[in-house]
């Protein structure tokens, strides 16, 4: 066996093992018990996120995601009436592994693998329709200043086909905070920026969130989270929410390396389940109208196709342990 991979394997399973032993007493000693969420933010696919999600008392977590978009029409131009279909799947598993109970202040990693579908059968551009995305998120959070709760974090995206950095690279950028202005109220602001394959893009964050009642909660947190959450019990709650799509991806080499972003909103309902060491809720809705953008692989020459409103299910589960 090659001296690189043992020295590799064993400096992995050696990093791993530290982690471990340096987050479990860390964690003995009491973490803030808000919720069983995912601690970092899909910014592919985002609706109803709660900064302050993922802070349980387990160190280690595993989350799968589904969103699949029933076919939809092309609305105008030449290719009108072709039908599109989308759908994207991930699984991501993912640790706390530092964490200060005084300032409930934190840092987190997570390794994510998503498949992504794109069925355009008539596409003039290239055939390609499975894209397949390995990530890797470092972030952190803190209540360090008063009134304040900031989360950050940076994610590096690779095609799993590829892995070339240089040209089927992505990465995505997250600061967001929010300050509580009152017993019931709370002010957002962030950015979210992303760059890479050529396609750039800065997001701000802004809006609030206002417990109306025991029930009742309206978050106007755009674009992370806009939605009103009615609570049942302790631990089931009913919501309608907005959600957002945002997928790029660069076709394979024998196909010209064309570039392609997926774009599309659209309104749910969803019924969830959360307590401490997990959440997970089932959602079905309608998109509101998206668009494809296809460009040459040095992003010129961009083609837009605009979709009709299509109907869509997903879930989403996250495990704690």
């Amino acid at each position: 066996m090659n001296p690189l991979n043992i020295f590799q394997k064993s400096f992995l399973y050696t990093t791993i093992c530290a982690l471990t032993c340096l987050t479990l007493p860390l964690f003995s000693q009491g973490a803030s018990d808000t919720s069983g969420e995912n601690p970092t933010v899909d910014i592919e696919d985002v609706s109803q996120v709660n900064i302050e999600g993922g802070q349980s008392q387990s160190p280690f977590y595993i989350s799968a995601k589904v969103d699949s978009i029933r076919k939809t029409d092309i609305e105008k131009g030449y290719y009108k009436h072709d039908s599109v279909e989308f759908a994207e799947a991930d699984v991501e598993g993912g640790m706390v592994f530092y964490y200060c109970p005084a300032y409930q202040e934190g840092a987190n990693v997570a390794l994510r693998y998503t498949t992504t579908l794109l069925r355009w059968e008539s596409n003039p551009w290239f055939s390609q329709e499975h894209f397949h995305t390995l990530t890797f998120t470092l972030g952190g959070f803190s209540h360090r200043v008063d009134r304040w709760f900031w989360k950050a974090q940076a994610a590096v995206n690779v095609d799993a086909n590829e892995w070339d950095f240089n040209q089927y690279a992505w990465y995505d950028f997250l600061l967001w905070g929010r300050y509580d202005y009152c017993r019931s109220i709370g002010l957002h602001i962030g950015i979210i920026a992303q760059t890479g394959m050529k396609m750039d893009r800065v997001i701000p964050i802004l809006g609030a969130d206002w417990q109306m009642s025991r029930n009742w909660k309206l978050n106007l947190v755009f674009p992370v989270n806009v939605s009103i959450e009615y609570m049942l019990t302790k631990n089931w709650s009913l919501a309608l929410a907005g959600r957002s799509f945002d997928s790029r991806h660069r076709a394979k080499k024998s196909e010209g390396k064309a570039l392609l972003r997926y774009q599309n909103v659209g309104a749910e309902f969803a019924v969830k389940y959360e307590e401490h060491s997990m959440s997970a809720n089932i959602h079905a809705g309608t998109t509101l109208g998206g668009d494809i953008r296809i460009a040459n692989k040095e992003n010129h020459h961009p083609h837009h196709y605009k979709l009709k409103p299509s109907p869509y299910v997903g879930a989403e589960a996250t495990v704690h342990f």
